[in-house]
């Protein structure tokens, strides 16, 4: 038996090397003859070995991750503040509860979770802030009429 195991309680789970992320990408990349993909086309493919949103972290964006692969032409977007918050309304909405990440990329608008992290510091916070506006119009509504 080796004395070489280290029994770390703070060791970070086993997760997919940079190579292998880029890997993968290049892989889809090839299929769509090296043009633009979105994170949306990417997470549809079923060979796929990790979400868009984990290499989004990883590489500090999309663009930049499919840039290291050599694809070139996303553009970054900006979203309103009222873009942002429509579109979660909406997806709120349509399935009845606080999206996360994945319910909001698989019912909204092709925005992913990475504006409203950039812009609110988390999808939960920017659930909150939609939810306190609501019942404080709400409310305010119902005082005025």
């Amino acid at each position: 038996m080796s004395n070489d195991f280290i029994f770390n309680m703070k060791a970070k789970k086993v997760r997919k090397t940079d190579s292998q992320l880029l890997e993968s990408l290049h892989e889809f990349a090839k299929q769509k003859d090296m043009h633009y993909f979105t994170t949306i086309d990417y997470n549809k493919w079923k060979n796929k070995i990790i979400a868009s949103e984990t290499i989004s972290e990883r590489f500090g964006s999309w663009k930049k991750a499919l840039s290291l692969i050599g694809v070139e032409g996303a553009r970054e977007r900006k979203y309103s503040d009222k873009e942002l918050m429509d579109n979660l309304e909406t997806v709120w909405r349509k399935v009845g509860y606080p999206p996360g990440k994945r319910i909001l990329s698989k019912h909204g608008e092709g925005i992913s979770e990475r504006p409203y992290k950039d812009r609110w510091g988390s999808l939960r916070n920017a659930c909150e802030l939609l939810a306190q506006y609501k019942i404080f119009y709400l409310y305010n509504k119902s005082i005025l009429f």
